[in-house]
């Protein structure tokens, strides 16, 4: 079965270097993987006031690159269920 492994990866290598698109992606996404996000703590200043603040200051940051969108989803909907249940 190794012997076998071997042999197929060197025909996806040899097919993607002469110019097979679907072997190429799959040698590449193999060797250079791709980035995933990766969550951060998050601190808003000037996060004070009522939800509709906060909730500004957290698209501001978002906006302006200052958070990352999926951190601004993620706070956001933090932000509506603390809402709710307040």
């Amino acid at each position: 079965m190794e012997r076998q492994s071997k042999a197929i990866i060197d025909r996806v290598i040899h097919a993607a270097i002469g110019g097979d698109v679907q072997c190429a992606k799959l040698v590449l996404d193999r060797v250079c993987p791709p980035l995933r996000p990766v969550d951060l703590p998050v601190q808003l200043l000037g996060a004070d006031g009522d939800a509709w603040a906060r909730v500004n200051t957290v698209m501001t940051a978002a906006l302006s690159g200052t958070i990352t969108p999926d951190a601004c989803d993620g706070v956001a909907g933090r932000l509506g269920a603390w809402c709710e249940g307040n």
